[in-house]
């Protein structure tokens, strides 16, 4: 299988396996087996999506406080640079 097929895995139709593997060692694997193989190179790319999952909550919580904290401080300059231009 060449990079670029390896880097754009994600979107690699499973027939596609099926032929490289038989191209490349001779032998023929059936759909199931290059199927679950595609899944296994989907998660090793990706880490797995019941982590991934798991940590959504929390991202979008650091999100949260984040421009909860960042909106003060914007409000705050901007009135600071108005009240300088009137100066």
């Amino acid at each position: 299988m060449s990079a670029r097929r390896r880097l754009q895995g994600w979107g690699l139709k499973v027939k596609t396996i099926i032929t490289d593997i038989s191209s490349r060692y001779g032998y023929i694997i059936n759909y199931k087996k290059a199927w679950h193989v595609k899944q296994k190179a989907l998660a090793a790319m990706f880490d797995d999506w019941e982590e991934s999952y798991a940590f959504l909550p929390r991202l979008m919580n650091m999100a949260q406080n984040w421009t909860m904290n960042m909106a003060p401080s914007i409000s705050f300059t901007a009135l600071a640079l108005a009240l300088q231009r009137e100066q």
